[in-house]
């Protein structure tokens, strides 16, 4: 699987950071509770309550800025972008040198 990278963004004040996950002690982490997926069943033949599973919520911080939460949003690590960036100049330029506008 390829690596990811979290972005912490604060819609309130703008705050913005790119992040692999290492790098957030300076953050005040928020802890949250595990939700219950469904309501607990009776089983008879084992007569016993069957339990639902638990579904994990994502991670919250405290915005250092604005001190509203913040949720770590999951991406793809990119591929070197500046060869990216040199193979789509190239394809643009006519034989000239000059971009075609």
């Amino acid at each position: 699987m390829d690596e990811m990278i979290f972005r912490l963004y604060c819609e309130m004040c703008g705050y913005n950071r790119w992040t692999d996950g290492t790098d957030v002690d300076d953050l005040l982490v928020y802890q949250r509770s595990s939700i219950q997926t469904g309501i607990p069943k009776y089983d008879p033949k084992q007569k016993k309550t069957v339990q639902k599973d638990f579904h994990k919520l994502p991670k919250q911080f405290k915005c250092p800025k604005c001190g509203r939460l913040i949720t770590a949003k999951k991406y793809p690590k990119p591929k070197d972008a500046k060869a990216d960036r040199n193979e789509e100049t190239d394809d643009v330029r006519n034989q000239d040198g000059n971009a075609g506008l």
